[in-house]
């Protein structure tokens, strides 16, 4: 059978082989080569015997690649020829069922007999087609009723299956096993659904009653599940007693058996029948109306002294537990037997009008959901929840409307009761009602204490200042010196001499101390200076709000701290406003002034920085930053620097202008120059000595000398550059300004001893002054060598070189010397070269 494709498949292999020579390999014979050699041979052309032998070996190669290439072709060919060839049997097979198939219709139809008339054949056709229509319409009646039959044996399997299933529903709940009943409640209404009818009047009568009875058996189940219930959850007489008895006593059989039935199992059943939902609601409208109204109520007209105990009474004999409250007064416990017509009085707070602290009923109140929690739901905690959904918003308004919530602890026993409820299971995380209501009441009095701290602070800055307070390092609170004595239990002298710390907060303190302090003993220490009243008062003020943020901490109540450190800011930040607000007028004018808000400034600053230091160690880590306000120290020093830099610059500029009569050029000898330069050099000390004075009386000794000495240093300053500036000094002259000079640097001396900053002898205090007051040493050098001839320089030589520059020296000389043989620039070089 395949004898065709393969001699197909070797002519095209013989035809690929005989193509052009253009797909051919080079070399190749084009079509009809070997005519072509042979016609060559036989024609005109002779060829020998080799080029013969080679056209031969030729044509053998090509024969041979064409049985190649069509051996190839089969074998490709192959599979595709096997498989037609089966598709054709399979066709062939086909065609002969077709054709015996319309042989048997042809008979079914009565085709007549090759040669009929065709009135007969339309006779025959019609007779067919009505016997066939007869057939199909029989077909189709039996079909519809053999699915009737099929579906009435389905329902009644249905229903002789759901007849036994609610004679086992009826024996189950009998038996007490209410969870297996209600799983079989659903098992036998998803058989019922199955036969059910969209229409229920069309539906059978004997659907119809086994529905009923379905109907009725359920309810029976749902009944003795209430009564279980009720038999386990019970409310006593009077609307304060509420009864809760475990079981039952054991029976055997009947309604009896109910006792074995827990509360567990009742839920799970109630569950399973999609009522549980239902009867809590009940439930907790039932408890709500019976025992948390009278409670609440009770609570609100409790007499003053009085409050509410819960009491829990067990019953072994009966297993049951039953829980009521009682009024409590001085230790003598008194049933809570209200008459109803106390009742009446609803609406009124208590015999005065005044609400009760919430503290009377938390109690009874936590115990009461405790007591539903332990014995109401059955360990599901889902019920316990669906409870806590109907009776939390009740009681948290109740306690929110009628009661002092935060009258006497500031709301902290009402955020324990509210986090117990959420410990319990009652109400979840996002329910905050309590805790809001507190937050927002410490809120208000928050800023109610804020506005009332900050107005009293307010107006402690504006008075004016009077006498001033002393401060000192041993005598602050909070110093390092009692710092070191509280964890150390001694002062130390150095910080190499401070015992190791073995307490965790001791070592908070000597980890940060000792570093510092072993570099500089007098570091973090108040130097003693003296500051306003008002701000001794509002640093007073702000170690009493910081005690207060220790002991929020302590308490839970972070809000209030951090709120509580807001304030202290504000604090700093209403003396960084308001003092220098009060006092501009003065602070650049009034030395004294001025010093004292510097050494304000500084005490605040001080006490800022060893808050950490002392508050730090007693909060904990990560509520430790609530002691930090070297954030504030900056904003305060500078405030208190610029203010003085400013004062300082103001008088700097007076003294300039009071020296300015003082002229040291030609014509001082004249008595009227001399006594006005004498007037002007005066007064310029006067001020500098009422300026010394003033900071004297707030700054610190060591801070006070700083700055005397920059005061005094401006006059001698000033001085020296008008001498300095000038060309020429007659004889006489320099005897003047010599005087001068002298009499400025005695004066000078009376504004350090005014101040309180002389020390003991005049040379001993010179020299002080000499490391003290800029231009101090210059001034004495030029006093003493003004108008001196050349030895007298080299006896100074060392002092001049050290005090003045070649510039000044050489002008002091050019204005001292008159017939010296050496110029002053030769004499700068001998004095510089012996000096080295």
């Amino acid at each position: 059978g395949h004898a065709t494709p393969i001699r197909t498949a070797i002519v095209a292999a013989w035809d690929s082989g005989t193509a052009s020579s253009d797909d051919g390999p080079a070399g190749a014979p084009r079509p009809g080569g070997l005519l072509a050699m042979a016609s060559m041979a036989g024609g005109d052309q002779e060829m020998d015997l080799p080029s013969l032998r080679r056209a031969l070996s030729a044509l053998e190669r090509q024969v041979q690649e064409a049985q190649a290439r069509v051996v190839a072709t089969i074998e490709a060919k192959h599979g595709e020829f096997v498989s037609a060839s089966e598709q054709i049997s399979e066709l062939r097979s086909c065609v002969a069922r077709l054709r015996t198939d319309l042989q048997s219709a042809a008979v079914l139809l009565g085709r007549s007999a090759p040669g009929a008339d065709e009135a007969s054949a339309a006779a025959a056709a019609k007779s067919a087609a009505q016997r066939l229509h007869a057939s199909v319409a029989e077909h189709r009646a039996l079909r519809e009723e053999l699915q009737a039959l099929e579906v009435a044996a389905v329902v009644l399997t249905t229903m002789l299956s759901a007849q036994k299933q609610l004679g086992d529903l009826e024996a189950l709940s009998a038996a007490a096993r209410y969870g297996e009943a209600a799983e079989l409640t659903l098992a036998i209404a998803e058989s019922l659904q199955g036969i059910s009818a969209a229409d229920n009047a069309a539906e059978p009568a004997l659907v119809r009653a086994v529905k009923m009875q379905y109907y009725q058996k359920r309810a029976i189940l749902v009944t003795r599940l209430e009564d279980a219930l009720g038999s386990l959850i019970a409310f006593g007489p009077g609307p304060r007693i509420v009864a809760r008895r475990s079981s039952l006593p054991e029976g055997a059989s009947g309604p009896g058996a109910a006792a074995t039935t827990t509360l567990h199992q009742v839920w799970d059943a109630l569950h399973v029948l999609e009522l549980r939902g239902r009867r809590i609601e009940q439930l907790a409208e039932t408890a709500h109306r019976k025992v948390f109204a009278p409670l609440l109520e009770a609570a609100r007209r409790l007499p003053v002294g009085r409050e509410l105990q819960p009491s829990v009474v067990v019953d072994p004999s009966h297993e049951g537990v039953t829980w009521r409250w009682v009024e409590v007064d001085d230790g003598i416990g008194i049933e809570n037997i209200m008459p109803h017509g106390n009742m009446q009085l609803a609406g009124k707070a208590g015999a005065e009008g005044r609400l009760r602290l919430v503290q009377c009923v938390l109690p009874s109140l936590e115990s009461l959901l405790q007591f539903v929690q332990d014995h109401w739901t059955g360990g599901l905690n889902e019920v316990f929840v669906a409870l806590g959904k109907r009776l939390w918003p009740y009681i948290s308004r109740a306690l929110l409307q009628h009661f002092d919530t935060c009258g006497r602890d500031g709301g902290e026993g009402l955020e324990k009761f509210e986090a117990a409820m959420l410990r319990a299971g009652l109400i979840k995380s996002t329910e905050k009602m309590l805790s809001r209501h507190v937050h927002q009441h410490r809120h208000a009095l928050g800023e109610q204490r804020r506005t009332s701290v900050l107005s009293e602070v307010r107006e402690w800055l504006l008075q004016e200042d009077g006498a001033l307070v002393k401060v000192c390092d041993a005598d602050e609170p909070g110093s390092i010196t009692q710092l070191l004595q509280e964890r150390m239990g001694e002062e130390p002298k150095l910080a190499a001499s401070a015992p190791e710390c073995s307490s965790s907060d001791g070592g908070f303190v000597c980890e940060k101390l000792r570093s510092a302090l072993n570099e500089d003993a007098g570091l973090l220490r108040l130097p003693s200076m003296h500051v306003s009243p008002s701000v001794r008062r509002l640093v007073d003020r702000l170690r009493s709000l910081m005690e207060e943020i220790v002991t929020s901490v302590e308490h839970g109540r972070s809000e209030v701290a951090h709120d509580l450190n807001k304030l202290v800011r504000e604090l700093c930040t209403l003396f960084a406003v308001l003092r220098p607000y009060a006092q501009k007028a003065q602070l650049k004018t009034n030395a004294r002034c001025c010093a004292v808000f510097l050494a304000d400034c500084l005490y605040l600053v001080h006490v800022l920085i060893l808050m950490p230091y002392t508050y730090g160690a007693r909060l904990p880590s990560e509520h430790r930053q609530l002691s930090f306000f070297v954030d504030l120290v900056p904003q305060l020093r500078r405030l208190g620097e610029n203010h003085f830099f400013a004062m300082l610059r103001h008088h700097q500029e007076q003294l300039v202008s009071t020296l300015r009569p003082c002229d040291l050029g030609p014509g001082l000898s004249r008595d009227r120059t001399f006594i006005a330069a004498e007037a002007a050099l005066g007064a310029a000390a006067q001020q500098a000595k009422a300026a010394v004075q003033g900071l004297a009386a707030a700054l610190p000794e060591q801070l006070l000398r700083e700055v005397a000495g920059v005061i005094v240093g401006m006059i001698c300053q000033n001085l020296l550059g008008k001498l300095f500036a000038l060309q020429h000094l007659a004889p006489d002259e320099v005897s003047c300004v010599t005087a001068l000079f002298t009499a400025a640097l005695a004066m000078s001396r009376q504004a350090f001893a005014a101040a309180g900053l002389a020390d003991g002898t005049q040379r001993r205090q010179d020299g002080t002054l000499d490391d003290d007051v800029p231009g101090w040493a210059a001034l004495t050098l030029v006093a003493d060598l003004l108008g001196s001839e050349f030895s007298r320089f080299l006896e100074r030589r060392g002092a001049l070189v050290k005090v003045l520059n070649r510039e000044e020296a050489v002008r002091l000389m050019q204005l001292s010397w008159r017939d010296e043989p050496i110029s002053p620039e030769e004499a700068w070089a001998v004095l510089a070269g012996g000096a080295d």
